[in-house]
């Protein structure tokens, strides 16, 4: 099979406005989506749409703009969906997904990364799909550096609440390759030519079996709490500092292509044509 895991180590640099460093150690699915079906039949601890120690619920993923839409097709399908409204062809297409799934029933997934081949497994594009602790979702479409390269990269306008203590008006920076016995991935933030945040994962291949996925819920027990719990303890840090703090409802023009959009974004609101940038 081609589905493995990544034991890695998660790193977080903020330069600006005031320097906050952390790091942490997290665990990462690579899960082909072909497969699934195959490792919801031969593994104990992983699931498929089912609750277990570990579980992939199609739902969790790329949701739909409208929350009343028909029930949802089969993951890849909504994958291959995104790519030819983006104008790919989808033809021969095989899809990796590199994420957290559920853990005993709990999810929450900072970031999840979808790796889209096509003939004679020719790389096509990559899908960063980034959610916040509202549960929103933004997805980015990265294009290899150059055709059929192995490498991706993209500079794009970030206008999402990622965290309360980050400007909407800065620019995401995503570089990484093709996942294999080595996993690394890059997310920094910018203001202009200022790096304000580097996000660095790094991680090493491990097969995708029950024992491993045994010694990982020992290794990492209710992994996916800890993110969450470890969120909001920089927080408080970053709060401690005296860091600005940006309010989720402020500027709701600034927080465009979401889905599953919070309420706040729905609420009557005066948003000033300003930057949101801090002086």
């Amino acid at each position: 099979m081609n589905s493995s895991l990544y034991q890695c180590r998660v790193l977080h640099h903020r330069l600006h406005p005031k320097e906050h460093r952390f790091g942490n150690r997290m665990l990462f699915f690579r899960l082909d989506l072909d497969e699934l079906g195959v490792l919801d039949q031969q593994l104990r601890l992983f699931s498929r749409n089912h609750r277990n120690l570990y579980s992939l619920r199609d739902a969790d993923y790329s949701p739909p703009e409208e929350t009343d839409a028909l029930p949802e097709p089969p993951l890849k399908e909504k994958i291959a969906r995104r790519l030819r409204d983006a104008g790919y062809s989808t033809d021969g297409l095989r899809v990796e997904l590199i994420t957290l799934p559920r853990i005993g029933g709990y999810w929450f997934n900072p970031v999840s990364f979808y790796f889209c081949r096509g003939p004679e497994n020719r790389p096509i594009c990559a899908l960063a799909e980034v959610t916040n602790t509202f549960r929103e979702v933004k997805t980015f479409l990265i294009p290899p550096e150059s055709p059929g390269s192995e490498r991706f990269t993209l500079r794009v306008p970030k206008q999402f609440y990622v965290s309360p203590f980050s400007e909407l008006d800065l620019d995401f920076e995503f570089a990484f390759r093709s996942p294999g016995r080595e996993l690394v991935i890059r997310i920094d933030e910018y203001a202009g030519s200022r790096l304000m945040l580097h996000s660095l994962v790094v991680g090493r291949e491990q097969p995708l079996s029950d024992r491993s996925l045994l010694w990982f819920a020992i290794r990492f027990p209710f992994l996916s709490l800890q993110v969450m719990a470890a969120i909001h303890w920089q927080a408080l840090k970053l709060y401690l500092k005296k860091i600005p703090h940006h309010k989720k409802a402020a500027n709701p023009h600034l927080q465009t292509g979401l889905r599953r959009p919070h309420a706040s974004l729905r609420q009557p609101t005066n948003p000033s044509p300003a930057s949101t940038r801090s002086p």
